[in-house]
């Protein structure tokens, strides 16, 4: 099957923040889910997708940077992390 890389939805939240947790080999608890959702920014959250499986995300943030005459915005890459599960 071909794996898909895209931006996740709201109702795939939960998988992929599992996906990411198992990844790093740690259990998403209750409390790391709604942290992770409290920070994390959909359209900057990427899911490739095997079928309806999230086996592998990557993710960035924006945060404000001090220039001269102001702060800008910038990206940065904080997570990325295959799972891949044998059948």
């Amino acid at each position: 099957m071909d794996i898909q890389v895209r931006t996740i939805a709201e109702d795939e939240f939960e998988a992929w923040s599992r996906a990411e947790a198992r990844g790093f080999s740690f259990h998403a608890t209750e409390d790391y889910l709604q942290r992770s959702r409290s920070v994390a920014e959909l359209d900057r959250s990427f899911g490739a997708f095997e079928g309806d499986q999230v086996v592998g995300v990557a993710t960035t943030r924006t945060s404000g940077v001090t220039v001269p005459g102001g702060v800008a915005d910038r990206m940065f890459r904080t997570r990325r992390a295959p799972w891949y599960m044998e059948l």
